[in-house]
């Protein structure tokens, strides 16, 4: 079946953060196996798959290996990080061959590069990740959920770049210097309590020593969630599990088509796509 989306009746979404009376929301985050080892993605959007590799340490020979549109994080390449906009290959990462004083942490470089503009709307992409910490983490975070953090002028990435900045601090320049983010102590006590709140899983695993596949994908998908529990509004978090998206296209003039398989109706799922892309979505293709 297929639809073109209507204009949209009734009133617009509601406010950032407001109360919501649902049932709590399905799980927005699924393991894969697909032959590469495994990987994670967003249910409703899954262009952008995290691969977690353990130990995985890429150099410049092994580049080809991954093919274009792999984007390293937090140490998965060996070298300093770069960027190719050829190849489509980048290096999100602050520790080899930079200053690091000086140099953004990988979970504010995922920001930067989706503000300047990358592509990753285009296709599928890879994320690789070596070591599953919060940094990475959070990098992974926000190149999944770009399509939310890009919509209605980045409104949703303003939420996220205090935590952001500060566990960027933190993993730069460690505990004791959380000033250098430049958040009023208010919002920064909040944002220490996030940021302690989600690295506590990662010490616990880190200190049993288990570094068991099985295991490491079950924390990253605890994580991803409880990120989502703090930076995503409950109508963000609650909307779109009812149709899973298989492909999308960009059609002329800069809107898109979207194929998904869903149990519910053209209608829901049109609105659910509606809240998603607002008026890019341009053609929905149901199975």
């Amino acid at each position: 079946m297929t639809r073109e989306p209507s204009t949209p009746e009734g009133p617009p979404e509601g406010p950032l953060g407001a109360s919501s009376t649902a049932a709590p929301p399905p799980k927005r985050y699924r393991a894969l196996e697909d032959g590469g080892g495994p990987a994670i993605a967003i249910v409703d959007a899954p262009n952008v798959v995290l691969r977690l590799v353990p130990g995985v340490a890429v150099d410049v020979t092994g580049l080809k290996r991954f093919g274009r549109q792999t984007i390293f994080l937090d140490g998965a390449y060996t070298g300093g990080p770069f960027y190719d906009n050829e190849t489509r290959q980048y290096s999100l990462d602050h520790h080899a061959d930079c200053v690091r004083a000086f140099t953004l942490a990988t979970c504010e470089q995922a920001a930067v590069v989706l503000v300047q503009g990358i592509p990753i709307a285009e296709g599928r992409w890879t994320l690789v990740v070596n070591d599953p910490d919060l940094d990475a983490l959070l990098a992974a975070w926000v190149l999944m959920n770009h399509e939310d953090l890009r919509r209605d002028g980045w409104r949703l990435l303003k939420v996220a770049m205090p935590l952001l900045r500060l566990e960027g601090v933190v993993d730069a320049h460690g505990f004791g210097r959380e000033m250098l983010a430049a958040l009023p102590d208010e919002l920064l006590e909040v944002q220490s309590g996030h940021l302690e709140s989600l690295m506590q899983p990662l010490r616990v695993l880190k200190a049993s020593g288990s570094g068991e596949t099985a295991e490491l994908v079950d924390l990253v998908l605890t994580e991803l969630e409880a990120i989502d529990e703090i930076l995503l509004p409950p109508a963000v978090r609650n909307r779109g599990l009812g149709a899973k998206e298989v492909a999308r296209v960009r059609l002329r003039g800069g809107r898109i088509a979207v194929l998904c398989a869903s149990r519910v109706g053209i209608f829901e799922v049109e609105e659910q796509l509606r809240v998603r892309y607002g008026e890019q979505l341009g053609l929905v293709l149901l199975d």
